[in-house]
């Protein structure tokens, strides 16, 4: 269960840094002039302009799966109708198909807790019930981190 946790937060990090896309975030502006000021010797860090971020509001949940079961999962696992508050969802499988990752960008923790609260989650999650073996959820807050000369570009 802890490489379960281990490869979720791997996971979340490097969707925090995908999600932004080709927008420029304020982390990878500053990532970017950092860069640009070691190469010609300027950027002072002292009188460089403090940034601030956008957060992320991230629900990730690690499952295992009875074997042979994805295929009928899947057809449960999706919300209908699509939470409001929902950015942005992800979910990744376990080549053996036996554990699944699902993350999932909220605008607000208050809208992944009213979500998390609603009938039609409570519906959704009795649904998946008879194919999970295991689970595990948190709720994480984060932000994009710049990588110098990335900005724009995907992996």
């Amino acid at each position: 269960m802890v490489l379960i946790q281990v490869i979720g937060a791997m996971i979340t990090l490097s969707l925090a840094i995908m999600c932004a896309e080709f927008v420029e975030s304020p982390f990878q502006a500053q990532a970017d002039r950092q860069a640009q000021g070691a190469q010609t010797g300027s950027g002072n860090d002292d009188t460089r302009e403090k940034e601030t971020s956008m957060d992320y509001f991230v629900w990730m949940t690690t499952r295992k799966i009875q074997a042979g079961a994805l295929e009928d999962f899947e057809r449960v696992w999706q919300p209908n109708p699509y939470p409001e508050g929902l950015a942005r969802a992800y979910a990744y499988w376990s080549e053996n198909g036996e554990e699944i990752v699902g993350v999932s960008f909220w605008d607000s923790k208050e809208s992944c807790d009213a979500w998390r609260d609603s009938e039609a989650e409570k519906r959704r999650r009795e649904a998946m019930a008879p194919y999970v073996l295991e689970s595990q959820e948190a709720f994480y807050r984060g932000r994009e981190l710049g990588i110098p000369g990335r900005q724009g570009k995907r992996p």
